[in-house]
């Protein structure tokens, strides 16, 4: 009488069956019967795993951009990445990259003006003149739509720069905070008192020459009585990563903050207190501006959120398929702009 014998064969990933008499079967030990049944169990699964192995996709998975009604993405071929964007008017503004860029009809289209860039922040005042900073120690300042550029040399890395109006301004430095009233052809240092010196990023805010907010090392302070004296500001709520990234004030009393754990903050007592509003489903840089009390936006991660009851709630009104979304300008309700890496620029224009 025959007795039927399988086993697998893992080099072939086959089932072999043999015959064996019953005689010969009956005299090979139980124990060695319950090896070759381990080794063809274990065979088999190994088997199994192996032919069930998927190969990954090596094309990765672009998702499509969400862009609401208004919104429209230019791509400047060559750029990794945007520091700054800001715009004076409805058509003229300057972009940095690894170059100044400028544009003349509201972002569409952008020429260098300025190669070999290190800069990443911007100002333009009303009268058209044009400020840059950056790792590069200098401000750079054009008044003839960036055909010069006129260097106000650092010794130290200078963070940002605002003006109050087409004479007063301000920028923040590693060495301290540097003010000017004749339109940036002349710079003070000025000598603070409670405002600590940067030794990271840092950003400011100010509607005159003695109403200012800075942001330094992440903290929120506010000029109490002139701009050489400060006070660090009370922070009620919120949680995670509390250093703050972004400040802008829509007015002496309404001041609006982002912080790295993507939630906004608004003060409406001057800036001594601000409150946590809104946890947005992001986290990174956020970027905010408002263009009255109640209309305001938000870039941070891939998207841009919009606001029309003074940061209560939140409207996702950009999100990109992929990259990451940097600073972003509003000249009125109507115009706007939000630069990214990748070359990315988006242009609000309903």
């Amino acid at each position: 009488m025959l007795q039927a014998f399988c086993f697998y064969s893992r080099s072939r990933c086959q089932l072999i069956l043999i015959f064996v008499p019953k005689s010969i079967i009956m005299r090979i030990p139980k124990l060695l019967l319950a090896a070759i049944a381990v080794t063809a169990f274990f065979s088999f699964q190994s088997c199994k795993k192996n032919n069930d192995v998927t190969v990954p996709d090596p094309t990765p998975v672009i998702k499509p951009d969400t862009l609401t009604t208004g919104w429209t993405k230019v791509v400047l071929a060559g750029e990794t990445g945007f520091g700054d964007i800001f715009f004076n008017s409805s058509t003229t503004g300057y972009l940095t990259g690894s170059k100044i860029y400028k544009s003349t009809d509201g972002g569409n289209n952008w020429l260098p003006v300025l190669t070999n860039s290190n800069l990443f922040n911007i100002f333009m005042t009303n009268d058209n003149k044009a400020f840059f900073v950056g790792q590069a120690s200098a401000v750079l300042k054009t008044v003839d739509g960036g055909v010069n550029f006129i260097p106000f040399n650092m010794s130290a890395t200078v963070y940002d720069i605002y003006f109050a109006d087409n004479s007063i301004g301000f920028f923040i430095a590693q060495d301290g905070l540097y003010n000017t009233t004749d339109g940036g052809v002349t710079w003070v240092k000025l000598v603070t008192t409670g405002l600590p010196l940067a030794v990271s990023y840092s950003t400011l805010s100010f509607v005159n020459n003695t109403t200012g907010w800075v942001l330094v090392n992440g903290i929120i302070y506010k000029t109490n009585g002139s701009n050489l004296n400060w006070q660090q500001a009370i922070v009620n709520g919120g949680s995670g990563n509390s250093t703050f990234v972004s400040v802008y004030a829509v007015s002496a009393s309404t001041i609006y903050a982002t912080n790295y754990s993507g939630q906004v903050f608004r003060s409406t007592d001057g800036g001594a207190n601000f409150s946590f509003l809104k946890q947005l489903d992001a986290v990174g840089f956020a970027d905010v501006h408002f263009i009255t009390d109640l209309i305001g936006y938000v870039s941070i991660g891939r998207n841009v959120y919009k606001t029309i009851d003074g940061g209560t709630n939140w409207t996702k009104v950009v999100s990109l398929g992929q990259g990451t979304l940097g600073e972003l300008h509003f000249t009125d309700a109507n115009h706007g702009w939000v630069c990214g890496d990748g070359g990315v620029v988006l242009v609000f224009k309903p």
